[in-house]
């Protein structure tokens, strides 16, 4: 995949394996305790916040927000 990153000059971006990119809020950035991964909807603890978070956007997001 790097190869035709390169070819397009373009950056690949890794990021750890253990980043709790699902467990953390897209707009407070709370993070919550591991999650099973049959969890397919979390609300922030954040009472300020208090959004319903889906796991996989939320990852997106934060990986989106945090690395690009």
């Amino acid at each position: 995949m790097s190869y035709k990153l390169e070819r397009e000059h373009k950056q690949l971006i890794e990021i750890d394996r253990w980043f709790p990119s699902s467990h953390i809020g897209s707009d407070c950035l709370t993070q919550i305790p591991k999650i099973s991964l049959d969890i397919r909807e979390w609300i922030c603890p954040n009472v300020k916040c208090n959004k319903r978070h889906d796991p996989d956007e939320a990852a997106s997001r934060n990986i989106r927000g945090r690395f690009c």
